[in-house]
């Protein structure tokens, strides 16, 4: 039950991660940016944070597997060739979350996928959506 929890919150947020998604800046985004962070919020350089991980949350150290794969991955994100993979894994990641919307009758598992679900179909279909 715990892994199809993962994967319906999973789903959702790899879509937005790969359309690279970003709601509209307001003044209330602007404020918790200021509240949040030590310095000005478009100086953070987000590549180097990738490890800046508080001891006490860090449930199990990187292995240099995983670092390796992480550098990997990170050099294919600068790929020019990748918008064909990535427009198919998106498509079929939409499809997915689309299917769990309709077996569900549209309730889904959980409150944080269905709100996932719909935030989707929102940026795919637009606010007339019937979803």
């Amino acid at each position: 039950r715990s892994s199809d929890l993962n994967r319906l919150v999973a789903l959702p947020m790899s879509y937005l991660y790969g359309k690279r998604w970003k709601g509209p800046l307001t003044p209330l985004i602007a404020e918790l940016r200021k509240e949040m962070y030590v310095g000005p919020y478009t100086s953070i350089q987000w590549s180097k944070q990738r490890h800046n991980i508080f001891t006490a949350d860090l449930c199990t150290p990187h292995s240099s597997l995983y670092d390796g794969l992480a550098w990997v991955l990170q050099q294919y994100e600068k790929l020019p060739f990748k918008s064909y993979l990535r427009a198919k894994a998106l498509e079929v990641c939409y499809d997915h979350c689309r299917y769990d919307d309709e077996t569900t009758d549209y309730i889904c598992i959980g409150p944080v996928n269905k709100s996932l679900n719909m935030l989707l179909a929102l940026i795919e279909e637009g606010a007339e959506s019937e979803r």
